[in-house]
């Protein structure tokens, strides 16, 4: 694998970028992380709580906004729909798990639908292209992305996780596909903690200003969940390869400690949200 280049910032400008990623203005929270349904098979993959209801509690610990599933939407009631809409605390990201080049055209429209229905605030979807040994060549989903783009509302940017076991699970796979896509419309989600961190300067190195946004999971290299106060040497080493490669984006926390036990419960994996959030403010003073 080649070897990232070393790019060297001021000592004071490395720690105003590491305390500004620990915290940036935009940090938002991944509301998949609350939902005890999200690995769901149908009919069972629905909403078990109502998003909109913990919004003002979301705000007052210090969050900027959602991420939301998008399911927390489309198979939500229609008074929690309209609730959502309407809130005082906005829906900034999207999580699709719709894959640009499979299903049918409909259902990437019905995703535009529901971008639509957060404009102004929706500025960000979260998207994956399809598996390694899938049926659709990677060529076809990086035009399909290209394509569904222009479905979207101006200003809103596609942000592809460039995930493991999927097409762009490689640093050389992925410059390909945004060596197609307009800088404007496309960015890239890494995750700075578990074992990506391990690859976190060569995804730096590889895509630079392309990644604008963090997926922050409670997840050491060794894929054990945990809350991220146990997890302090490993973010503060993420923080700082970010640093120095003049990472500037935005943030959400993705996934917490407590996802997929027996018993987890909405009120609880929020109140892990919020514990991890007061982790990263305290890490912030300094």
């Amino acid at each position: 694998m080649a070897k990232s280049p070393d790019i060297v910032l001021p000592l004071n400008a490395m720690t105003s970028l590491r305390k500004n990623i620990f915290l940036p203005d935009t940090f938002l929270l991944g509301t998949v992380a609350l939902e005890p349904r999200r690995w769901k098979k149908d009919p069972e993959r629905y909403p078990s709580f109502a998003v909109s209801e913990k919004g003002e509690a979301a705000r007052d610990a210090g969050f900027t906004g959602w991420e939301l599933w998008e399911r927390h939407y489309t198979h939500a009631p229609e008074e929690e729909q309209k609730a959502l809409r309407k809130s005082d605390f906005p829906v900034v990201g999207l999580n699709t798990y719709w894959i640009p080049g499979h299903g049918t055209v409909e259902e990437g429209e019905r995703v535009a639908e529901t971008i639509a229905a957060f404009q102004p605030s929706l500025r960000l979807v979260k998207f994956n292209l399809g598996p390694v040994d899938g049926p659709v060549p990677v060529e076809e989903q990086v035009e399909a992305a290209a394509r569904w783009a222009e479905l979207l509302p101006e200003g809103v940017r596609l942000l592809c996780e460039c995930h493991p076991r999927t097409v762009l699970e490689t640093t050389g796979a992925a410059k390909k596909a945004f060596a197609e896509w307009p800088v404007e419309r496309f960015g890239a989600i890494v995750h700075p903690l578990g074992p990506a961190r391990l690859e976190l300067p060569n995804w730096l190195g590889a895509l630079g200003n392309r990644i604008t946004h963090l997926h922050w999971q409670s997840k050491g290299v060794d894929k054990k969940m945990c809350p991220l106060a146990e997890l302090e040497g490993e973010v503060l080493m993420a923080a700082e390869i970010l640093a120095k490669y003049g990472f500037a984006g935005s943030a959400a926390l993705e996934f917490v400690a407590g996802m997929n036990k027996p018993g987890e419960h909405p009120d609880r994996l929020f109140q892990q949200a919020v514990e991890d959030l007061q982790f990263l403010q305290r890490l912030q003073k300094g």
